[in-house]
């Protein structure tokens, strides 16, 4: 009998008897190979866990009385209205696309900003698609287009 190279798991010729031994091994070869996956998952989620919550005590943490809480991601635009949630209400954005053959976008916008294509709101903030009056920027949400920002409160 042959047996595949990474998990030792048979590979009969016609000349093998089958025998219910063998299939047996490798059901419970495999069983403990899936187990082992299962519980280096869940460390891994729990090590992500634990990260997050490190991550979210740091945003909220305080120096000198003055709170340094800020958020950084991404968002793939669709070119329609499109929210972007965060945990809370953005004083300051920064958002931004660059491609590698040179096109760009880059926008700050306050709450006191009136930009066009960028609002402000609770828990977040809403970009627009290309505005045909001004389709040339900022682009803050075109169709499969990667986009970075920062929020800062």
């Amino acid at each position: 009998m042959n047996y595949t190279q990474n998990h030792h798991l048979p590979q009969w010729v016609k000349s093998d008897p089958i025998r219910m031994d063998d299939f047996n091994q490798m059901n419970q070869n495999i069983e403990a190979g899936l187990n082992a996956n299962a519980a280096k998952a869940d460390a891994a989620q729990s090590a992500a866990n634990a990260a997050q919550a490190t991550a979210d005590r740091a945003l909220s943490s305080s120096s000198g009385g003055t709170s340094h809480r800020y958020m950084v991601g991404t968002y793939i635009g669709d070119g329609k209205e499109h929210f972007i949630e965060l945990t809370f209400e953005p004083d300051f954005l920064i958002i931004t696309r660059v491609e590698a053959n040179g096109d760009n976008d880059f926008v700050m916008v306050g709450m006191g900003n009136r930009n066009s294509r960028c609002k402000i709101v609770e828990r977040g903030f809403w970009v627009y698609g290309p505005d045909s009056a001004h389709p040339e920027y900022p682009n803050l949400n075109m169709a499969q287009k990667k986009y970075e920002y920062i929020a800062f409160i």
